[in-house]
């Protein structure tokens, strides 16, 4: 079982229609439900856990974080 929880939110179905990842279409959300782009991170995370710290979008100047 994932600790990551995946809230429904438009920005889902946004993307999904729009053809585009989701962690590009919602960089950062207002309000206290977790931004897809973080979403996504946590689970790519917790699921490939020698990728924690890799951000997506500098996979290919392989800069992590702190």
């Amino acid at each position: 079982v994932l600790e990551t929880v995946v809230p429904h939110a438009k920005a889902y179905k946004e993307a999904a229609t729009l053809r585009i990842p989701v962690h590009r279409h919602e960089r950062k959300r207002e309000g206290v439900t977790p931004s897809a782009s973080t979403v996504m991170h946590r689970l790519a995370w917790e699921l490939i856990p020698s990728l924690q710290g890799v951000l997506a979008d500098s996979l290919y100047t392989r800069q992590r974080i702190a």
